[in-house]
């Protein structure tokens, strides 16, 4: 044996142990010796066979043969769980120590002695604490099979139904001594490891402590490997290779299988023993057993990768005893040494104490080192250990552990750093869509940026809060804020249209700019014809026609810019034309044309085809698009030169004329049949009258008979004789009559001589004439006989002479009978 009671540990050789491979021993806290067994005899601590100590079932020649394993429920007691040899029938089983028996020294309880679990396992055993850290698994493995059983051992005893786990690795071959090889537990409890000297593979899996499930199992390739430890962080897997001779190192943190395997690192190669067991001792390093040798080897720093781990062969002397294959098997929570570890040593920062683990442990004392905090230099817990140091410097802190009656302190000289910032700089503002980059000038050897990444630098495109915490090289964390606003401009002009037909029609704009976290400060127009407006809402002309640019741009308070354009179109006018004025005097057919080529026409009657026919008066109108959509239109009127309609207006004044007149239309020019031109002539005579209105395209013509005066006409002929029985007397002018007999008729009958008048009254005006009717005197008639029409101015002319002769009617015959003259007359 050795003992660690002394720096560096020395050789025991008063011990009764002799075994090649298995065997165990447990120690109180403090290092004195309790008792120790190869798996078929247990020792006290004066090196005598316990009572009841011999004939346990396991055996020397047993890879690992026993392991102790602490009663959770009890101070004094002890289970012993052995394995037989090459999975012999006597497999697993336990029995029950009681450290209160034989006068304190120990005795195995006879009726807890030799308890048989199963059979079939291989020559593997390990035990590890249970997560709550008072329990504990106990694991071994099953021969020609790929399970893992974990039983429980808590204060109601050790729980024989197992939790069962598969590897996918199962360990099998021609004879049973491919049981052989160690299997070891990590001391974080999260993983457990198992070798095969007599197999290629080998296994380390995740372990579960809460369940006693294991999963996760790599299997890798090895070579006669025997003994397997983990470094005391769990961060290094160590195996020994028999067969070549050499410690391999295993990285634990790596991800996956294949970077496992690419991490094995060989430590060190013998060319002379065979490098056996491994072993983690309480002064956290790893000790090797090279076969017959009165050294052993060791790993000084097996939590540091590489070489750096400091292998030594032959480092600590047994001599006069000699190493074989074994070394004692522990629980490795049991060597857990009681330190401290010691985080963030910076200046006005929490500086975190966190024991190495509470097995074992009743009760703590911390004293900081820094009196000047006053009652926050020390504390009692466990747990959640801190200390805030407010200035810089060295600070001795020191820990009091108490278990049962055993006190043990720890001391540790750290020095309290001041943390170097970063300076990320001012609270900023970026614009619309943006790509900056955050950095410190200073270098740190870790960055944590709240968007996830570590690096130095970082580029961002949205606004938020940056937060950067940096680790310096004092290990020291501190951080800085900076804030980046990103107000939204985005610069929108709303047309009403893009393109417009010159005269007339203007663009009508608004900025509908969208401000999102800001507000607007100003608004700039440019209309592409050296024009400028700083209006919000506002409307544009052009004189000429063309395509413009108009440009906005918005700038809010915040200083955000943004622009936007718009193309817009100005069009040209143009004209159509349908024709001038024009008028018809008859039936009429017109047709109406505007000119082709227009994408729209519209005329009033409805049609939208280019030309329409017409054949009545009225005012005709056409609108049309061009293919730009701009307006344009014309009209024409076409009249109806009617007949001029002739009024006739009398004299009633002096009742000498009747006056004819028309309408005068526009575009008309007018030809009385009297050769007056104007529109109203004076009439003076009974007769026609015609007037002719001529247009440029026609002419038409209007008549009237005029058979009334303006003043009436009476002649009751030349004075008469009352020859017969009764005359008429009568008129053909037209009027009111009144006879002086009181008869208002156009004619009368008289039949007496006397003076006659008629009065004929007409247009306010009247005439009178007066006959005088005489009575008859007798006719003289004289006939000639001849006549000598010789110019000698006597008897020139036929002629009946007489008196009182009012008619004559004279018929001329032939001497053949013929007539040859008739005619009538007064004479």
């Amino acid at each position: 044996g050795i003992t660690f009671n002394t720096t560096p540990p020395t050789a025991l050789n008063n011990g009764m142990l002799s075994t090649n491979e298995g065997c165990a021993t447990i120690s109180a806290y403090n290092g004195r010796l309790l008792f120790y067994t190869d798996g078929t005899t247990v020792w006290d601590s004066t090196h005598k066979i316990m009572p009841n100590g011999k004939g346990l079932r396991g055996d020397p020649s047993t890879t690992q043969s026993a392991i102790i394993v602490p009663r959770p429920d009890s101070l004094d007691k002890y289970y012993i769980f052995t394995l037989a040899e090459v999975v012999g029938l006597d497999g697993l089983q336990y029995s029950e120590v009681d450290m209160k028996l034989n006068a304190g020294k120990g005795d195995i309880i006879k009726t807890n002695k030799n308890k048989f679990i199963r059979n079939n396992v291989c020559e593997k055993i390990t035990a590890l604490l249970d997560a709550n850290g008072h329990d504990y698994w106990v694991l071994v493995a099953v021969w020609q099979s790929d399970s893992i059983l974990a039983y429980h051992v808590t204060s109601a005893g050790v729980n024989t139904t197992p939790i069962v786990s598969k590897t996918g690795f199962i360990i099998q071959g021609p004879g049973q001594a491919t049981s052989i090889g160690y299997m070891k537990a990590s001391p974080d409890g999260k993983r457990i490891a198992y070798v095969n000297e007599r197999l290629t593979q080998s296994v380390v899996a995740d372990f579960n402590a809460s369940t006693g499930v294991i999963s996760n199992a790599w299997v890798f390739k090895t070579s006669g490997a025997y003994g397997v430890e983990f470094s005391p962080l769990s961060k290094f897997l160590y195996i020994s290779e028999g067969n070549s001779r050499s410690i391999y190192q295993y990285d634990l943190s790596a991800t996956n299988l294949s970077n496992y395997t690419l991490s094995k690192t060989l430590i060190y190669k013998s060319t002379i023993q065979p490098l056996c067991a491994m072993q983690l001792g309480p002064d956290h390093k790893i000790y090797v057993s090279p076969y017959g040798s009165n050294f052993l080897s060791v790993i000084h720093l097996p939590d540091l990768p590489g070489v750096l781990c400091y292998f030594k062969s032959n480092d600590v002397s047994i001599f006069p005893q000699t190493a074989t294959f074994g070394l004692p098997n522990f629980v490795p929570s049991i060597l857990r040494k009681k330190y401290f570890k010691v985080s963030r040593k910076c200046m006005d920062d929490s500086t975190f104490f966190t024991i190495s683990d509470l097995f074992n442990l009743d009760s703590v004392k911390w004293n900081f080192g820094d009196p000047g905090s006053g009652m926050a230099n020390t504390s009692v817990s466990k747990t959640g250990v801190y200390h805030i140091y407010s200035s810089p410097g060295n600070y001795t802190a020191k820990m009091m552990t108490y278990f049962r009656s055993n006190i043990d302190s720890t001391s540790f000289t750290i020095y309290i750093n001041a943390p170097q910032k970063p300076d990320l700089g001012k609270d900023t503002s970026c614009c619309n869509t943006f790509s900056t980059t955050l950095q410190v000038k200073k270098k740190f050897i870790a960055y944590s940026w709240s968007i996830n990444s570590s690096s130095p630098s970082i580029n961002i495109s949205k606004k938020g809060t940056y937060i950067l915490k940096v680790i310096d090289s004092n290990n020291c964390k501190s951080s800085d804020t900076i804030i980046i606003s990103n107000p939204q401009i985005k610069a929108v002009i709303k047309a009403k249209d893009t393109a417009i037909c010159i005269g007339g029609h203007v663009f009508n704009l608004r900025d509908s700019s969208i401000f999102v976290d800001d507000e607007r400060l100003m608004s700039s127009w440019h209309f592409g014809d050296n024009t400028y407006s700083k209006d919000t809402i506002l409307t544009k002309s052009y004189i000429k026609s063309g395509i413009y640019n108009i440009w906005l741009t918005v700038e809010s308070i915040g200083h955000c810019k943004d622009s936007v354009k718009i193309n817009v179109s100005v069009y040209p006018k143009f004209k159509v034309f349908i024709g001038n004025d024009t008028a018809y005097c008859h039936q009429f057919s017109h047709l109406i044309k505007a000119s082709s080529g227009f994408a729209k026409y519209n005329w009033n009657t409805g049609s939208i085809a280019p030309q329409i026919t017409v054949n009545s008066k009225g005012i005709y109108s056409v609108k049309v698009l061009d293919s730009n959509s701009c307006p344009s239109g014309d009209t024409i009127n076409i009249d109806e030169i009617k007949k001029p309609l002739i009024k006739v207006n009398y004299d009633s004044v002096t009742c000498k004329f009747i006056y004819l007149s028309i309408d005068s239309l526009k575009g008309l020019t007018y030809q009385w049949n009297t050769g007056a031109t104007g529109k109203a002539i004076a009439v003076t005579t009974k007769g026609w009258y015609n007037i002719t209105a001529s247009h440029q395209f026609c002419s038409n013509t209007d008549s009237i008979y005029i058979d009334q005066l303006a003043m009436p006409e009476v002649d009751l002929g030349i004075d008469t004789s009352l020859c017969a029985n009764e005359i008429i007397l009568s008129t053909k002018e037209q009027g009111a009559y009144l006879w002086n007999t009181g008869e208002t008729r156009p004619s009368i009958v008289i039949n007496q001589p006397g003076k006659y008048w008629l009065t004929v009254s007409r247009n306010n005006c009247s005439a009178t004439d007066t006959i005088d009717v005489k009575l008859c005197e007798d006719m003289l008639v004289y006939i000639p006989i001849a006549f000598t029409p010789n110019d000698d101015n006597l008897n020139e002319v036929f002629k009946v002479y007489g008196s009182n002769i009012v008619h004559v009617e004279i018929q001329i015959f032939s001497r053949w009978g013929e007539k040859i003259l008739e005619t009538s007359g007064k004479d």
